[in-house]
């Protein structure tokens, strides 16, 4: 009887066979994984440039004085710097919302950096993020904020990420 010595062809073929075969198991799988995580950190990036935004309006001066209430009217927030020209929290209802409105909306890369207002073209956008100030008139000197984020182009299984808030503006001065 002779010893074996190596593998022999057969047992190399059925081996490649049964490594295309798990192979062919797992590539759908790692596939659905990559898809849905990438699907996840856009959602948690839209989620996290709502709240910023609404937290950005916040920081805005909004305060009661002796001489009533006083806010920021003039910073321009649609875009990488915060300058005077804008809208602040000048009360425009909720309608900014809805569509692209000058002043009240800007496009934000894959990385939630600010590229500039949305009446601009911006190739590298993949995201609109629109905000709203609302007058409450059942409490004087408070305004309800909101934000919304959507992709662009959407896409499937991404929705809208909203944040909200309210801000009163509040004695600076003691009675």
């Amino acid at each position: 009887m002779r010893a074996r010595h190596g593998i022999s062809l057969l047992e190399t073929v059925v081996a490649a066979g049964l490594l295309a075969t798990v192979l062919t198991g797992i590539v759908p799988l790692a596939t659905v994984a990559v898809t849905a995580a990438s699907r996840a950190r856009a959602q948690v990036l839209a989620e996290q440039l709502a709240r910023q935004r609404v937290e950005q309006l916040e920081a805005l001066t909004h305060m009661r004085t002796g001489a009533g209430v006083i806010s920021d009217v003039d910073t321009r927030l649609d875009g990488p710097d915060f300058v005077s020209g804008g809208t602040g929290l000048t009360p425009a209802g909720v309608s900014t919302l809805d569509a692209d409105t000058a002043a009240w909306c800007d496009l934000l890369d894959e990385h939630g950096t600010a590229l500039g207002a949305c009446d601009a073209a911006s190739p590298g956008a993949r995201f609109a993020r629109r905000w709203a100030v609302q007058a409450m008139d059942d409490v004087d000197g408070c305004v309800r904020l909101w934000a919304e984020v959507r992709a662009m182009p959407p896409r499937r299984g991404l929705v809208a990420a909203q944040a909200g808030a309210v801000r009163c503006a509040w004695s600076a001065v003691r009675p």
